[in-house]
C-alpha cells in the first residue's frame, strides 16, 4: 500500500493525460480506479474534467473508485470524491476508462512467489487485471510489474480473451517508486486489436514477437529482427526476458 500512496505526481499526470479527451467530453463517460489506495488517479481525473469545462459537481459524479480496505476509501473521502466504495458495494456497471495500480503481492499466500509470465503462482496484480476487464468498457491504463509484458504469460492472453488488447507499454516506471525493488511498466489496453503497438515510443509489430522487448532505439529493433533471422525454428526466448533491456542475441535465442 505504501508505494501506491507515494505515487509521484508526474506519473499520475502522465497516465491521466492518456485518457482521450473525446471520452471525457462525453458527459455519459465514467472513470474508475479499482484498489484505489490514495485515490490519486481519481482526483486527477476530476481535475482533468474540470479543466475541460465541466463543473466540479459534474466531474465528481462521473469518477468512481473502490478498495477492499476502508483505509483507502477514507483517503478518497479526504480528497473530496463522492463515488467511493468498498469492493463488495461497487455498483454493477461498466466504466469507460479503468485506471489502476494494483498491489504487487501473490493472490494466495500458500503459493510460491511467482510472476505474470511464470508458473509458480498467480500474482495478485495479474488476477486483478484480468478480473477488472469485466468492468472496463473502452480503455484500461495500468501500472504493473514489467513481466506483464510476456505475451505468452498468464495476464495478457487472459485479458485478450476478455476483449482487451495491449496498445502501448513504457518500461522504467520504477523511477517513480524509490522503495520498490522490481521493474515497473505502464500499460495501455483498449478494445481494439492492434498489429502495431508502441513500446517506449517506438512502433513494434507484435505479430513477429512473442514478447515485448525493452527497446530504446530503432537500431535495437533492427538488431532483434536480425536475431530472428538466425533462428530457423522460430523465435525462442528465455523466461521473463521480455522486460529486460536488449544486450545480445544469447539472451533471446
Amino acid at each position: 500500500l505504501l508505494h501506491r500512496l507515494e505515487m509521484d505526481g508526474p506519473l499520475i499526470d502522465k497516465v491521466v493525460n492518456d485518457i482521450p479527451e473525446e471520452y471525457l467530453l462525453d458527459s455519459s463517460s465514467t472513470v474508475y480506479e479499482p484498489e484505489c489506495a490514495g485515490a490519486q488517479f481519481s482526483a486527477a481525473s476530476v481535475n482533468k474534467m474540470m479543466n475541460l469545462g465541466f463543473s466540479k459537481e459534474e466531474a465528481l459524479r462521473r469518477v468512481f473508485c473502490s478498495s477492499s480496505s476502508k483505509i483507502s476509501t477514507s483517503f478518497a473521502k479526504t480528497k473530496g470524491l463522492k463515488n467511493y466504495y468498498l469492493d463488495k458495494e461497487l455498483p454493477k456497471m461498466k466504466f469507460t476508462v479503468n485506471i489502476n495500480n494494483f498491489p504487487y503481492g501473490n493472490s494466495n499466500k500458500k503459493e510460491k512467489a511467482g510472476n505474470a509470465g511464470g508458473s509458480n503462482g498467480t500474482p495478485l496484480y495479474s488476477k486483478l487485471l484480468v478480473e477488472t476487464c469485466d468492468l472496463t468498457d473502452k480503455m484500461m491504463l495500468s501500472i504493473a510489474p514489467s513481466v506483464v509484458a510476456n505475451l505468452d504469460g498468464k495476464t495478457i492472453p487472459a485479458m485478450r480473451k476478455k476483449g482487451l488488447h495491449l496498445q502501448k507499454v513504457e518500461f522504467g516506471m520504477e523511477k517513480y517508486f524509490p522503495t520498490v525493488k522490481t521493474q515497473i511498466g505502464y500499460f495501455v489496453f483498449t478494445r481494439k486489436k492492434p498489429d502495431i503497438i508502441k513500446v517506449n515510443g517506438f512502433d513494434l509489430d507484435i505479430n513477429i514477437f512473442k514478447f515485448i522487448p525493452n527497446i530504446e532505439s530503432k537500431e535495437q529493433i533492427e538488431q532483434l529482427l536480425s536475431f530472428i533471422g538466425l533462428e530457423k525454428n522460430g523465435w525462442k526466448y528465455m523466461d521473463n526476458r521480455s522486460h529486460h533491456k536488449i544486450t545480445d542475441k544469447e539472451n533471446y535465442l
